[in-house]
């Protein structure tokens, strides 16, 4: 089988198809599968046939299995590696006649390079036929041809420091994707615990100057797996290692590391301030009078997760934390405000201006209500969540406007809708204390009425810009980071 001589794309390890779901069988026939008889051992020659017979493997090709079940394929002679599913008959051809047209092209190409024990070819058909190399005594991925960053994802203008973490950080993925037949470079293992050493202890010595990627609980745990693991050339330990190393190398590349602007105080940003817009002024009167500033306060907040659109996944944990315990709080208080407003409705000789004033005070209880319920709801499981889901939160937040005030806004609503039922309430009882009792007139139905709808918009607009926010999206806005070609697969393991 050919395929036409397509062109052949450059992929990354980072972009590999590895999670995608695996097509339906392509085998023709329904013949009932059977075992044949006798021992095993004795006919492995014959199981082996039959097996291969029923849609198994020619001998030039071997199966290895991912630490995590999911089977990969290596040719022994050609040094192949590929997770698309050989045992399909079609599939299989297609990727022997791909690796014909990548051979072709490198003795075309590249007559001189000689293919050495040390260096691998990684084939996939989907999303399209594509390749990679990697040099595993070199430490590094390569192509046929020479590419521009873009085409890898990164700036044009991305310094040299950047492309060695990504060449890097592609290498270690790579043995983090194929870890049954391969060895880890020697001093990979020294290098992980050193990172994890220096990561522990930069937590454990400063408070938001960290840029290291775990707490130093994590680390701790990182390190007692690592001594726990006690065959250096065990697949669990290659993948192990490189699975930690891909993080550290992310988080590296991402703080500018080994580069003149390296953010030694992850707080450094490295954004120039924006200049005010003309309606600064009267946003800020509208956000002083009306939300008490609150928003200002969440911003603040928020900026200390979320540096140079850059997570701190600890302090990310401890803003979750917090804002639960302040909107659990803060629904106890309206429910008891609410109750309040109902004792007091239940008065006879009220007039219209308390009676309304308890009304819009009970409708801005439980709106605090609601609100604080749903965000309760929508954050509570995700106090423990990966650094991947704290990042497309926040992007997400911030996809149209780049700034967290809209963010901040719906995160102090259940504070703020409290605030003013309280605030009402206390004119309520002022003028119960002060007016005459009389008949409800046509105002006291509009201020209802506009405040129900008030209320309600809040309610309604809030849970529309929760909705999905911790899903990761193709739309966010990316500065130096490798955009994924592949289709995320959000029960696997961050991105990073």
């Amino acid at each position: 089988m050919t395929l036409n001589a397509l062109p052949l794309n450059p992929v990354t390890p980072l972009q590999s198809s590895r999670y995608d779901p695996v097509k339906e069988s392509q085998n023709s026939g329904s013949r009932q599968k059977k075992l044949p008889s006798g021992p095993l051992h004795q006919k492995r020659g014959d199981l082996d046939q039959y097996m291969y017979d029923l849609g198994g493997l020619p001998p030039e090709w071997e199966q290895h299995v991912h630490v995590d079940g999911k089977p990969y394929f290596r040719h022994k002679s050609w040094r192949v590696l590929t997770e698309v599913y050989l045992r399909y008959a079609t599939l299989r051809a297609k990727i022997e006649a791909l690796y014909q047209q990548v051979e072709s092209a490198r003795l075309a190409k590249k007559p001189d390079m000689k293919m050495s024990d040390s260096i691998e070819l990684y084939l996939t058909l989907d999303p399209k036929p594509a390749y990679y190399y990697v040099d595993n005594e070199l430490q590094s991925i390569f192509w046929l041809d020479d590419l521009s960053l873009d085409a890898l994802g990164l700036s044009n203008k991305a310094p040299a420091m950047s492309l060695e973490l990504f060449i890097e950080r592609n290498y270690y993925r790579h043995l983090e994707n194929f870890p049954a037949h391969s060895k880890l470079p020697q001093g990979a293992e020294d290098y992980l615990r050193g990172a994890l050493t220096h990561a522990c202890t930069e937590h454990m010595t400063s408070r938001e100057s960290s840029t290291a990627p775990w707490n130093a609980a994590d680390c701790k745990t990182f390190i007692e797996l690592l001594d726990g693991i006690k065959d250096d050339v065990s697949t669990y330990k290659t993948w192990y290692v490189a699975r930690l190393l891909v993080n550290i190398l992310n988080s590296r590349f991402l703080h500018r590391y080994g580069m003149y602007e390296a953010r030694t105080d992850r707080l450094a940003s490295l954004e120039l301030p924006r200049p005010r817009q003309a309606l600064a002024p009267l946003e800020d009167l509208i956000t002083g009078v009306l939300f008490f500033c609150a928003p200002y306060t969440y911003v603040d907040r928020l900026e200390k997760v979320w540096a140079d659109r850059v997570v701190s996944l600890e302090g990310w944990q401890k803003l979750l934390t917090s804002l639960l315990i302040e909107w659990s709080d803060s629904n106890l208080l309206a429910t008891v405000t609410l109750s309040a407003n109902m004792a007091l409705l239940a008065l006879n000789d009220l007039n219209s201006l308390s009676r309304t004033a308890s009304i819009a005070s009970s409708l801005f209880a439980i709106g605090s209500i609601v609100i604080g319920l749903h965000h309760v709801w929508r954050h509570r499981v995700k106090v423990d969540t990966d650094a991947s889901q704290a990042t497309a939160y926040l992007q997400n937040a911030t996809r149209t406007v780049p700034s967290l005030k809209f963010l901040a806004f719906f995160l102090s609503l259940p504070l703020v809708l409290l605030s003013w039922s309280l605030i009402v309430f206390a004119f309520a009882v002022s003028a119960y204390a002060f007016y005459e009792p009389d008949s409800r007139t046509w105002w006291t139905y509009a201020i209802i009425g506009a405040v129900l709808a008030a209320v309600s918009g809040v309610v309604v607009s809030s849970m529309a810009f929760f909705w999905g926010i911790f899903a990761e999206r193709n739309d966010v806005w990316w500065t130096n980071i490798v955009k994924p070609k592949r289709k995320v697969n959000t029960g696997s393991s961050s991105n990073p």
